[in-house]
């Protein structure tokens, strides 16, 4: 299977779970106007989800991996294009590097907590030390 087509099925499946939340999140009484952006890495798949003159080519993809284009022909979900190396995910689905990791933790505002409970000694003496 091809990258684009992996993408594509990623895609088609991340599109069910955020169908699915709109409506989870409907039934709780809010409202979600507009379609849902879903950022998307690999702009062979977004022409996929996007034209369906290439449909010819992909025939080999199950049918139900198409649900994407449907949901994003009537609005639903707005399919944006986003280079890899931002790529949100890819910090809980890659080993990156320490600076790539750094930007991605920073984007998604984890904090570094590392050092900060410490005060060199070991846990008990951190512990009765903090009293």
């Amino acid at each position: 299977m091809s990258t684009t087509e992996a993408e594509y099925i990623a895609a088609s499946d991340a599109t069910k779970e955020l169908i699915w939340l709109r409506h989870l999140l409907e039934s709780m009484g809010v409202v979600t106007d507009g379609p849902t952006t879903m950022k998307v890495d690999n702009q062979g798949a977004i022409k996929l989800i996007k034209n369906p003159e290439y449909h010819k080519r992909t025939k080999h993809i199950e049918v139900r991996y198409h649900f994407i284009r449907e949901k994003h022909e009537d609005g639903q979900i707005e399919i944006v294009y986003v280079p890899s190396s931002d790529q949100l995910a890819d910090i809980l689905t890659k080993a990156l590097s320490k600076e790539p990791f750094i930007r991605l933790r920073d984007q998604l505002q984890i904090e570094d907590m590392t050092g900060k409970f410490s005060t060199g000694g070991s846990v008990e003496e951190s512990h009765t030390t903090a009293f």
